[in-house]
């Protein structure tokens, strides 16, 4: 079996098994009580899976997905142990060849990281703000920074803190 077709079917199974328990906790998320007032309008089981429960359920697992996928960006770079040339390799083979540019290397090949997987999460960002899954603009956290500290915070700097 060739290096690529190995490396596709093991992230495959490992893709398939988180995204299989991700779509699980999803279902279960959704109240069963959503089922049975769907059943109870005269709809048939398959039309409240597809106009109820589905709708809730993938809001439910979107931002898991969107957190999987990210990881699994990640993970592809596991795939430079059993020989197939990846970014992650590249940089190994460069920072081989000219050690004086090691650095700037593994430095373009971060960069290529953050890249993707930040391009990846302000889709995600979007796509849960068009659906309506987060309201950013009145998102406030229960915790302040503040209470979280450890030192206390001198008079002088309280004075200069704007509070609404």
């Amino acid at each position: 079996l060739p290096l690529f077709w190995c490396a596709v079917i093991s992230l495959s199974l490992y893709a398939a098994a988180y995204q299989a328990e991700i779509v699980r906790a999803g279902f279960l998320a959704v109240p069963m009580g959503q089922m049975e007032a769907a059943l109870s309008t005269g709809m048939s089981r398959f039309e409240a899976l597809k106009w109820v429960i589905l709708p809730q359920a993938f809001r439910k697992m979107l931002p898991s997905f969107v957190s999987f996928f990210n990881s699994l960006f990640k993970s592809t770079s596991t795939v430079y142990i059993i020989g197939i040339v990846d970014l992650t390799r590249t940089g190994v083979i460069i920072s081989q060849l000219k050690p004086n540019r090691i650095f700037a290397a593994y430095a373009i090949m971060a960069l290529g990281f953050w890249i993707v997987c930040y391009s990846l999460s302000l889709a995600a960002r979007a796509l849960e703000k068009k659906l309506g899954m987060l309201d950013y603009e009145s998102y406030k956290p229960e915790i302040c920074r503040q209470d979280l500290l450890l030192i206390p915070i001198p008079k002088t700097v309280k004075r200069l803190m704007v509070t609404k």
